[in-house]
Order: C-alpha cells, then sequence, then structure tokens
C-alpha cells in the first residue's frame, strides 16, 4: 500500500506537475489523507487523473488562445422531420413507436439540486403541478408502469390471437388461455454524491412508485478535482489545504457510466433495442416519445435528439450540421459558442427568421438512441444521426430558474423556465392533448355524417329521376287519349287516379326521407355531443397515470377543449383524470377528481358537478388566513411549502367531487 502511495505521488508530482500539493513540511498524516483522495479521482475517471489534467491543459489552452474548435466548419440546419402533434402522422409513428416499447429502456440523467430554484431537496422530488403534487420521480415512473401495461396487453392479445389460428387449424384444444409474460421496462437514474442518497430514500419510501425494484438502477456520478487556475492545478479546500476541491463533472458522466456498469451490455442481451435519455425536470417530452421512436425506427436512426424552436439569445443549445472536407457532424453547439460560430462561418451570428426563431433548432437533451449502433458507438463513432424538430408546447419546458431570473428572462422575451411557468405549460400541455385526442374523434364522426348525407342525396336524386320518369308517362298516356276519345276518358281516368296515387306515395316516401334524414342528422349530432371526452390516442391508451387539469393559464384552452369534446368546463376549474378514465357526458362548474384504480375503468355517462373547486392563490394570501379557524389556518400554513413559494401561489381546495372506481372493478356513473 505503501509503495503504491508513493508512486502515485510521483506520478502527482513528476508527471502531472501538481508538485504544489506537496509542501516540504507535510506531515505523514496529511500526505496519506490527500492520495487516499487522488487515488480515488485516479479510479473513477476514465484514462485516469493523466486523462483529466492533459484535456483540462487542452481546452483551458484553446479558450485562452480563442481558438475555434469548429474552424473550417460550414452551418446549416440538420436533416430531420417536423412533426405536428395534429397531424395524422404523428398518430402513425406513435403506433409504430408503441410496437416498441416492450425493447425499450429510460434512462434519467438528475444529479442536480434545486438550489438554482431556491429549493433545498433533489429536484427530482419537486411537484410537477400543485393539483396532485406529483414529483417528477413518480411521474416518470407512473408513465413507465403505463407503458408497461399498455405492452403486456398487446402481448396477451397477440397471444390470444396465435392460439385462435393454432385452435382453427386444430393445433390445439380449446379452453387454453392466454398468459402474459410480464413486461419489465429497466430504469437507470445518474445521480451524484449530492443526490443519491435522497433519491435512493425516495425510491424505497414510495415503494419504487409501482416499479420493479430490480429493475431500477442508481448510477452515481463521481465528482472531479476542481482547478485552481489555467494551468490546470488542482485546487484544495481554503480551510484545508490536504483536502482537494471536488465538483461535478458534467452531464456527459452518464454515456460512460452506463458502459462501465456493465447495464449496457445486459440490455442488450435481455433484447433492448432503444435507450430512451431524459432530463430530470422535462415532464413535457413523455408524451411525444413513443412517436420519435416511431421515426427512429422507421429511418433507422442510431441517435434521434427531440428539438423544438429557438430563439436567439436563449440559453439553449443548438443543433446543428457542421460540414468541412470530408467530415460532416450532427451535433449539439452550446449557446455561448453558437454566435461566434456563426460569425466566424460568414452568416452573421445567432438571428431570427421571418417567424422570429433562429433556423437552427433548440437541443431538449432527449434523445432516443439505438442501442447496438450507441454501444458501438461509445469505442468508435458509427451510424446515422437524425433530429425531430417538434413544436415547444408539447415536449419542452425545463424547471431551471428561480423566479427573479424567470423574470428578468420574461422581460427579454425569453422563456422563464421555472416551477411556474412548467406548471402552467402542465396544464395547457394537457388541455390540447384533449383537444386534439377530441378533434380526430370529431373528425372521423364528421367524415362519417358526411357519407351519410352523401347516400341520402344520391337518394333524393334517384326519387326526383322516377318522378320525371311518372310525369313523362302521363303525358304519353295523354297524347294517346287525344287519338282515341271514348276510350281515354276512361283511361285518363283510371291514368290520372294512378297518378295521384303514385304522387302521393312518392311524396310520402319523400316526407318518411326527409324526416329519416333529420333523424339521422340529429342522431349524428348527438352522437359528435356524446363522443367521449377523452378518446385515448395511441399514446394515451399507453397512459396509466394522466393529470388533465383546466386552471391557470390554461382555463380558457382546456374549457375550448372540453367543449370540443361533449364536455363543458368552466373557466378556472379543475378536472383531475386519473388512470383509465372514460368520459361521454360532462358538466363541471368546480373542481373533480376522476380516478380508476389499477386494473379499474371508470365511465363517466352523465355527470354534473357544481361546486365551489379549488382556487389558486398567492403564496402572501396564506398569511390572511391567521384570522380563520385553527384547521383552515393550519391548512393554509402548509400550503406555503418550499415548493409552493417556488411558483409563488398555491392551492386551496374548498370543495372537491370525487368520483373514484375500486381496484379490478368497472363503474358507471349517470348522475
Amino acid at each position: 500500500m505503501m509503495a503504491s502511495a508513493q508512486a502515485l505521488k510521483q506520478k502527482v508530482i513528476k508527471e502531472l506537475n501538481q508538485g504544489h500539493l506537496f509542501p516540504p513540511d507535510a506531515s505523514p498524516e496529511d500526505e496519506n489523507r490527500l492520495l487516499q483522495q487522488l487515488a480515488a479521482a485516479d479510479a473513477s475517471y476514465p484514462g485516469g487523473l493523466a486523462a483529466y489534467i492533459s484535456r483540462a491543459r487542452q481546452l483551458l489552452s484553446e479558450a485562452k488562445a480563442g481558438t475555434n474548435p469548429f474552424e473550417g466548419y460550414s452551418v446549416s440546419v440538420p436533416a430531420g422531420e417536423s412533426l405536428d402533434p395534429s397531424s395524422p402522422s404523428f398518430l402513425e409513428y406513435e403506433e409504430e413507436g408503441l410496437k416498441e416499447i416492450s425493447s425499450c429502456a429510460f434512462v434519467i440523467v438528475a444529479g442536480g439540486l434545486g438550489e438554482r430554484l431556491g429549493f433545498k431537496g433533489i429536484k427530482l422530488s419537486l411537484p410537477v403541478e400543485s393539483c396532485t403534487n406529483t414529483s417528477y420521480i413518480e411521474y416518470y415512473c407512473r408513465f413507465i408502469q403505463a407503458f408497461q401495461q399498455y405492452a403486456e396487453k398487446k402481448q396477451m392479445q397477440q397471444q390470444q390471437q396465435e392460439q385462435q389460428q393454432e385452435q382453427q387449424q386444430e393445433q390445439q384444444q380449446e379452453g387454453s388461455e392466454a398468459t402474459a409474460k410480464p413486461v419489465r421496462l429497466p430504469l437507470a437514474i445518474m445521480t451524484s454524491g449530492d443526490t443519491h442518497a435522497p433519491t435512493l430514500s425516495l425510491l424505497e419510501r414510495e415503494g419504487y412508485f409501482g416499479l420493479d425494484r430490480e429493475e431500477v438502477h442508481l448510477l452515481q456520478q463521481q465528482k472531479v478535482p476542481a482547478l485552481a487556475d489555467m494551468e490546470a492545478r488542482l485546487a484544495t479546500k481554503a480551510d484545508d489545504p490536504f483536502s482537494l476541491e471536488m465538483k461535478p463533472h458534467g452531464h456527459g458522466d452518464v454515456h460512460s457510466l452506463l458502459l462501465q456498469s456493465g447495464l449496457l451490455a445486459a440490455w442488450q442481451q435481455r433484447g433492448v433495442r432503444w435507450l430512451l435519455l431524459l432530463q430530470d425536470t422535462n415532464a413535457a417530452v413523455l408524451r411525444v416519445l413513443m412517436a420519435v421512436l416511431g421515426i427512429s425506427k422507421k429511418n433507422q436512426f442510431a441517435m434521434n435528439t427531440i428539438a423544438v424552436p429557438r430563439r436567439p439569445g436563449e440559453a439553449v443549445g443548438s443543433i446543428c450540421r457542421l460540414v468541412a472536407p470530408g467530415k460532416d457532424l450532427t451535433i449539439n453547439v452550446e449557446y455561448n459558442v453558437l454566435d461566434s460560430l456563426l460569425k466566424a462561418s460568414g452568416q452573421g451570428g445567432d438571428q431570427a427568421g421571418p417567424s422570429g426563431y433562429s433556423n437552427l433548432p433548440g437541443n431538449t437533451n432527449a434523445i432516443v438512441l439505438n442501442l447496438s449502433s450507441y454501444y458501438k458507438a461509445l469505442k468508435k463513432t458509427n451510424g446515422q444521426v437524425g433530429v425531430v424538430v417538434l413544436p415547444r408546447w408539447c415536449c419542452f419546458s425545463p424547471v431551471k430558474n428561480g423566479l427573479e431570473e424567470a423574470r428578468k428572462k420574461t422581460e427579454n422575451f425569453l422563456p422563464p423556465e421555472s416551477a411556474l411557468s412548467g406548471e402552467s405549460d402542465f396544464y395547457q400541455q394537457n388541455a390540447k392533448w384533449i383537444q386534439l385526442a377530441a378533434a380526430h374523434r370529431k373528425e372521423d364522426t364528421l367524415l362519417l355524417l358526411l357519407l351519410l348525407l352523401l347516400l341520402l342525396l344520391l337518394l333524393l336524386l334517384a326519387m326526383m329521376v322516377m318522378m320525371v320518369m311518372v310525369m313523362v308517362m302521363v303525358m304519353v298516356m295523354v297524347v294517346v287519349v287525344v287519338v282515341v276519345m271514348a276510350f281515354v276518358l276512361l283511361l285518363m281516368f283510371l291514368l290520372l287516379l294512378l297518378t295521384v296515387v303514385l304522387l302521393l306515395l312518392l311524396e310520402l316516401l319523400l316526407l318518411l326521407v326527409v324526416r329519416a334524414m333529420l333523424l339521422m342528422m340529429m342522431l349524428m349530432l348527438l352522437l359528435v355531443l356524446q363522443e367521449p371526452a377523452i378518446k385515448k390516442r395511441a399514446i394515451a391508451a399507453a397512459t396509466a397515470t394522466a393529470a388533465a387539469t383546466a386552471a391557470a393559464t390554461a382555463a380558457a384552452t382546456a374549457t375550448a377543449a372540453a367543449a370540443a369534446a361533449a364536455a363543458w368546463v368552466r373557466r378556472s376549474s379543475v378536472l383531475v383524470l386519473s388512470g383509465n378514465v372514460q368520459i361521454k357526458n360532462l358538466h363541471l362548474d368546480g373542481a373533480a377528481v376522476l380516478k380508476a384504480e389499477e386494473g379499474a375503468s371508470l365511465i363517466i355517462e352523465d355527470l354534473n358537478v357544481k361546486n365551489k373547486g379549488w382556487k389558486f392563490e398567492p403564496t402572501s394570501a396564506a398569511a390572511a388566513s391567521s384570522g380563520e379557524p385553527a384547521a383552515a389556518a393550519a391548512a393554509a400554513a402548509a400550503a406555503v411549502s418550499p415548493a409552493a413559494a417556488l411558483r409563488g401561489f398555491f392551492v386551496r381546495r374548498e370543495e372537491t367531487k370525487e368520483v373514484v372506481a375500486e381496484k379490478g372493478k368497472t363503474e358507471t356513473v349517470k348522475e
């Protein structure tokens, strides 16, 4: 042990030029303490301290000299696809993606604390929204659990179809039942020294939010020694010169951790084909993952980055295509480098296009990776790289800034990216998804209605032709009457009587058709009005827990969405949906929580809710509640939690209509 410690000391002093760490008057105890830290850092960093210091010196030298790492490259918009969630292609891609869901693994980068937000806990414990207080980590886990349930259901259906085919071929006895093999989707979470223990504690306390604990892997990111100067000399703490100053290394460590942990090899061996890489506080992206996965599958992308429109100057990296002789790269360029890169290539800097956005899309750091290509790329670069550009509302609203910083960004017409904006965007997103789901359903119904109307018009046209033919026949018979008068009188009488009878029958038939047409139109109108408020689209069908709340800034949007889908929701009302809930007719003026527990179904045939509802109030209003009864005052004080303080408001739950379908049951509500 002593020999290895001395060898490390000599290496650090002579080879790495870090002699300042070992002053002549250092005691053996202090040196031993320092060497233990150096040995740990040397073992944890790929290539050891030598690689770390060498890379640091190179970067510092380039920064000092003002070297442009992309010199000689021209910048252009990367190849990719723009996807509109309201388009039929979105549903098609989503359906393709869901076919691959049982072959997916998820990775969440979650090494940060909420200090920048003014929150002392881990960012994953922050609530996504204030109505249910669902944390980000629970939201991610519940989504993955829903994907598992969807995959198991599809697997069961496929097995039943196969068994039916075998039964028809008399290869299997009747009465056997299909049994779906449990689907367990793996999840890896990258933590840091600051977040590892709290993250593990939260998962243990909450039973891993329904996931199999054997499939949840925590990969702790190690800190690296901080640098004291431009010569890359290692820094020590001000109050202890024999203790290294350690700092987080960055999100890029997730790749080396996945490789070194052996997870990539294990996942590939068990049949995982896709890796979905997510950030810790961007819940919005989950609802577009399957569509992006479908695009990756169709185009055989090794790597597919989800991008959004980006405003010039926004603190978001940009996905760029960089081309030089013999080189063609599609990479993320950080926002603090982008402007100078564009100027150097003669494009005038980071400027807005006609739409007000940059021509280069913003990077959400949400990535779909082909596991096989990714695994190889960690050793050697290969594979096609794609970019999917989606509207910002449906996939990107990170929580990064405190209220003061968010206020400054808003004044500069930039996205605030705060807890308040994240929650508001979450409500708007859910309202728009409902609106889109209802719109797709309404389009199907209207198409059917148009087809029926077309058939009725054709029937009326045929009847008109018949009437013309009858009138022509009458005119011909009248001509005959002129020739044979005596005979014609009787004939004319008979003919007129027959004509009157025919005309009466035609009138009666026409009346019946008109009435039938009116009845059909009324029925179709009722169909449109009675459509389920939420027709689960492909991705929504895989989502076991969906919170759709018409509140705050999303109230108007949610009201419009609900109205389009046979549900009337008053402005500022709150609607929380959880589980397999189908709405056929809903009138809401207040607050309602509709929940189906695991394996249950809740069908809202007809429900009229009118109550005091929930109020979104500024946190300053809680102090005014001190004069209220003790219970109310205590509730108000508790409402102003650290998470509520981040947002500047809290939810006062005055009255709620709650309807719950218990586990395994089907409940139908008609009030």
